[in-house]
């Protein structure tokens, strides 16, 4: 089963990569970009999206309506460790059953071992990828990039001036170090195979 995880980084749009997205047999997506990345962008991003992925500001019924359960196969919700009891308990009190699950807390465990978090958590769309990597076995990846200076926003997405890269690499940052991040998404490519997709 060929499965394209596509990350939220500004260089997707280098390449109208849309068709060839929506032709694996499962894509996965993450907060924003499932969100506010797809309406208007889909010569680049496609629109097809099986598993999403969002972290739990994410996870409430604002965002996860019933239109949006019904139209992917499965949503999974990644939250810090430090407050997962609490956030698992919100979770399952709106009903949503089994298509919306909580990704373990173990992930977080297994990614701060691989690199120096300090204080700050791996992000959502790393968690993501490493439990990908647990589930399918031939994984393309795109856009997990958005650290990437050369590129001004650090999202495809966005263009306003709280999201540039430069405001994403921020001395003191509390929740993500992008450094660490840096060095998982490598190892991950490396240990798993992950192939990037190429851009015609």
């Amino acid at each position: 089963m060929k499965t394209l995880i596509i990350g939220n980084g500004s260089s997707v749009r280098e390449h109208k990569l849309g068709s060839k997205i929506d032709s694996y047999d499962v894509v996965v997506r993450f907060n924003r970009g499932y969100f506010e990345g797809i309406k208007g962008y889909e010569e680049y991003v496609g629109s097809k999206t099986d598993i999403l992925i969002v972290h739990d500001g994410y996870a409430k019924p604002d965002y996860i309506t019933d239109n949006v359960i019904n139209s992917v196969k499965d949503i999974l919700v990644v939250t810090p460790k430090f407050k997962i009891g609490g956030e698992f308990q919100r979770i399952q009190s709106y009903g949503w059953g089994d298509k919306v699950k909580m990704l373990y807390e173990k992930y977080e465990d297994e990614l701060k071992n691989m690199s120096d978090f300090g204080q700050a958590w791996p992000s959502t769309g790393l968690v993501g990828l490493y439990s990908a990597c647990m589930s399918y076995d031939d994984i393309t990846i795109h856009g997990f990039d958005g650290w990437d200076r050369a590129y001004k926003y650090y999202h495809y997405f966005d263009e306003y001036e709280e999201r540039t890269t430069e405001n994403a690499w921020r001395e003191g940052r509390a929740d993500h170090k992008l450094d660490a991040e840096i060095e998982c998404v490598t190892k991950l490519i490396k240990k798993y195979n992950l192939k990037r997709l190429i851009g015609n």
